[in-house]
């Protein structure tokens, strides 16, 4: 295509390159660190109730939509609530999986169930439910997450 002088050469990516994400994962990284993004992408796939919880309105829907991103290939099929309204928390007994977003000062002491994975994007720490330890990271397991933290660290150093 010639715009002006200009030459401008469109092709469709291959159907076995990775999608081109317009998501910035630097909130989450920033936040959760590669450690605990790969093993909470590994928890994920046991598809178990995740809450993201912080103090920071501002961080928690870029947060979830990195780490949304982060699954591919995977598609998350359940509900997923970027920020979930404080008039709403009822929807975290929900006995689904679901991802949730929640603001910490909207939610009560001891309001999370103590049967969903938390994970707490201001303190940098992943609340792992004992039933999802216990079926949780087996050896092939924590390989696939070592795997996953050395690829989120390449991407973080080549992005820094």
């Amino acid at each position: 295509l010639q715009v002006g002088q200009t030459s401008i050469h469109c092709q469709r990516p291959d159907v076995r390159d990775l999608p081109l994400a317009d998501v910035d994962f630097s909130p989450l990284l920033r936040a959760f660190g590669a450690r605990n993004t790969a093993r909470l992408l590994s928890l994920m796939l046991l598809e178990p109730r995740i809450v993201l919880l912080s103090d920071s309105l501002d961080q928690l829907f870029p947060c979830t939509v990195a780490l949304m991103e982060l699954l591919y290939p995977f598609i998350w099929s359940y509900p997923v609530v970027p920020v979930l309204p404080p008039s709403r928390l009822s929807f975290l007994d929900s006995p689904h999986p679901y991802i949730v977003g929640v603001h910490r000062p909207c939610v009560p002491r001891g309001r999370v169930p103590s049967t969903s994975l938390v994970a707490d994007l201001s303190n940098n720490t992943l609340h792992v439910p004992p039933a999802l330890s216990s079926e949780g990271l087996s050896a092939v397991e924590a390989t696939f997450e070592s795997r996953i933290a050395a690829c989120i660290a390449a991407l973080i150093t080549c992005s820094s």
